[in-house]
């Protein structure tokens, strides 16, 4: 009766985080969440492991921000680092 899909089951734990453009909130993952699924009105930056701040220039290091990510693997506990990004209205 059909193949099996990779539709999600409704979260038993869901957050929103209002962000104010240039200014990071951290949220800690909790115990029983493993995975973390983004959706935003807006750009962000998404640090793992700790705080996140808007790049102002190019980083070489390996451990930059990530811009935007949908849907990433998380261990509980884990610290994300969140950063919203000023929207500029085309005129």
């Amino acid at each position: 009766m059909g193949l099996p899909t990779a539709i999600l089951h409704p979260s038993s734990s869901r957050h929103v985080v209002a962000l104010t453009a240039g200014v990071g909130q951290t949220i800690t993952v909790p115990n029983e969440a493993g995975s973390v699924l983004f959706n935003a009105t807006g750009p962000f930056w998404v640090q793992y492991g700790g705080a996140a701040a808007l790049p102002t220039g190019s980083d070489l290091t390996g451990g930059a921000p990530e811009l935007a990510p949908q849907a990433r693997r998380v261990e509980a506990g884990t610290v994300l680092g969140l950063v919203g990004v000023r929207v500029i209205p085309f005129v």
